[in-house]
């Protein structure tokens, strides 16, 4: 039988492979595939998707948080802080706030997880909007304003609004007095590594041709939370200084996969997100 060969540029582009395809276009292309591809496809065609299937099925995670979906959908709640003399805080140290593992799929024979690790860059109080009250009665004004969840980096458009909700209440301002309503806002930063479950091992991903480092992917958030404050002056921009308690990683499995060598599945998860 002839064939024909086919020079493919990898990732790394000071390595190249020889796809063989068949030189008829009606014989199967089946047997020139990665085994791996075979695999992968036939076992789940014939057992279907075992999305609700948990990482304990496969590895312990030693009670690491697992939840499923996206992160930016199992954002936890940040504690209050008393923070009024600066329109910015940043985080005098390593600002780990949570950590999770996140199921991206499962199959029956492979599944794949990200480790998300969230880090508090910096807390912003917004401007919104301010009263002048000159006469010498109390005023009170009623003003809407927005909680949302945005995403600024690591999203397929270049900003991108999950979810907002509308909040009215009403603000009462003393005679004579400027009244100015800030808008607490979170700013974080997620950083994902990922595992990656095939031949009964459990692995980190690293990159192309390389057991170091691990992929990674970056993403960036920025919540308008619910709190706010009234102040009877304008905030200076600061930055103020705060120390956070952060919370251990999660943990990955300390083996490492090349991304070449991960299932096609996995590959092509990696590709959806950017990388």
């Amino acid at each position: 039988m002839a064939s024909s060969g086919i020079t493919v540029i990898t990732p790394d582009e000071n390595t190249k492979v020889i796809v063989l395809v068949p030189a008829n276009r009606y014989e199967s292309i089946d047997k020139y595939l990665d085994p791996a591809d075979l695999e992968e496809e036939a076992n789940e065609e014939a057992a279907g998707l075992d999305v609700g299937r948990t990482l304990s099925d496969v590895e312990s995670t030693n009670n690491a948080e697992v939840t499923t979906g996206s992160p930016l959908d199992n954002l936890p709640p940040v504690p209050g802080l008393d923070l009024y003399d600066f329109r910015d805080y940043i985080p005098s140290n390593t600002a780990v706030i949570w950590s999770g593992l996140e199921q991206i799929y499962s199959a029956p024979l492979q599944n794949m997880y990200g480790r998300v690790s969230r880090h508090l860059e910096n807390i912003h109080w917004e401007h919104i909007t301010s009263w002048n009250n000159q006469t010498s009665l109390p005023q009170a004004y009623q003003i809407s304003y927005t909680t949302s969840l945005r995403i600024t980096e690591g999203s397929e458009k270049e900003t991108e609004t999950t979810t907002s909700t509308t909040v009215t209440i009403t603000i009462n301002v003393p005679a004579h007095t400027l009244l100015v309503f800030y808008q607490r806002r979170y700013d974080f930063r997620d950083e994902t590594n990922f595992s990656h479950f095939r031949d009964r091992r459990n692995r980190s991903i690293a990159v192309w041709n390389a057991h170091s480092p691990l992929e990674r992917k970056i993403s960036r958030v920025q919540i308008m939370s619910e709190e706010y404050f009234t102040s009877t002056r304008h905030l200076p921009p600061g930055p103020g200084s705060v120390h956070i308690t952060g919370v251990p990683q999660a943990q990955l499995p300390s083996e490492t996969i090349r991304r070449n060598d991960t299932m096609p599945r996995a590959r092509r998860n990696l590709s959806w997100m950017g990388l």
